[in-house]
């Protein structure tokens, strides 16, 4: 049934490419910009913990940071990162060169911040998705410079279908096995792992007294999370209920950036979730349907 809708076409199809390549250009531009004086500290050869000890740690073939830095040996070397990081972004964001800039700025992403898995978090991958689907997906077709400078026709309404839907799957793999790992333990179903969230110091940036909350209302909510993760992959049988679904999971995660401090992630996150579902029409043709753009093409 999953497979046979990448077959139906809608009369309509939004263009998503372009808030996808302009928030992701701007999340990558905010996830270095956030670390300021910091960046030293975690992301250099002579940072707070010894580069051979990081070493260890790393899971990808790409070099880090770290390792680039022994190799080049030059002092302007992190002005020259970050005037090439940020020249990247801002050419992403206005879809100047797109594949190649996407890629570039891909692998210099990974090797910053995924490279060394040890300072990495959740949207440090994600950002590195967005990427991902910059570079897969025809974002240059849509309101970039790109497109006017070698005068390029907008995606055609199945191309725009069909990798809309190819994120849709992927957010529908990630929710499912991330809510499957936690439905395993026992913290969400009696609410400690709501109640550390809203307590423990590095987990949010705010004090929060809810000891006045029934314990019942904690393990409810803990519930509610599972399930709305867990279920998430039915949004992509059962049409009618994708906004109220989907508006309960940006909800989420802005309670998540409120409650926890995690911005950068919860926007990462509510940029996909807006790119996957929110451009797309319910209504659908006839399969061979081909609009004028599609037979220019």
């Amino acid at each position: 049934m999953i497979v046979s809708s990448f077959k139906k076409l809608p009369l309509r199809q939004l263009d998503f490419l372009f808030p996808l390549r302009v928030g992701t250009a701007c999340l990558a531009g905010l996830a270095y910009y956030t670390l300021g004086d910091d960046f030293k500290l975690f992301y250099t050869f002579d940072g707070l913990v010894d580069y051979t000890l990081l070493d260890i740690k790393k899971d990808t073939l790409l070099p880090g940071i770290q390792a680039i830095e022994k190799t080049i040996d030059n002092k302007h070397f992190y002005q020259g990162l970050s005037f090439t990081y940020y020249s990247l972004a801002g050419l992403l964001a206005i879809g100047f060169a797109t594949p190649l800039v996407a890629c570039i700025l891909l692998l210099l992403h990974a090797c910053i911040f995924t490279a060394v898995p040890l300072f990495s978090y959740g949207f440090d991958y994600f950002c590195q998705i967005g990427l991902f689907y910059c570079l897969l997906f025809p974002t240059y077709r849509s309101y970039s410079v790109d497109k006017y400078l070698w005068k390029l026709i907008p995606a055609s309404t199945p191309t725009l279908y069909r990798c809309q839907r190819i994120l849709q799957i992927h957010l529908s793999i990630v929710y499912f096995f991330n809510g499957l790992n936690k439905a395993f333990g026992s913290s969400w179903w009696n609410g400690q792992a709501l109640w550390k969230a809203l307590h423990l110091p590095y987990f949010n940036s705010a004090q929060w007294d809810v000891g006045f909350l029934p314990h019942w209302l904690l393990s409810a909510g803990g519930i509610l999370v599972l399930l709305l993760e867990i279920a998430y992959p039915l949004n992509l049988l059962l049409r009618r209920l994708q906004e109220p679904f989907i508006g309960s999971i940006i909800i989420l995660h802005l309670l998540i950036s409120i409650f926890l401090g995690l911005s950068l992630f919860s926007l990462a996150m509510i940029l996909l979730n807006y790119c996957a579902w929110f451009h797309q029409t319910r209504k659908h043709i006839n399969p061979n349907y081909q609009s004028p753009k599609v037979c220019r093409e």
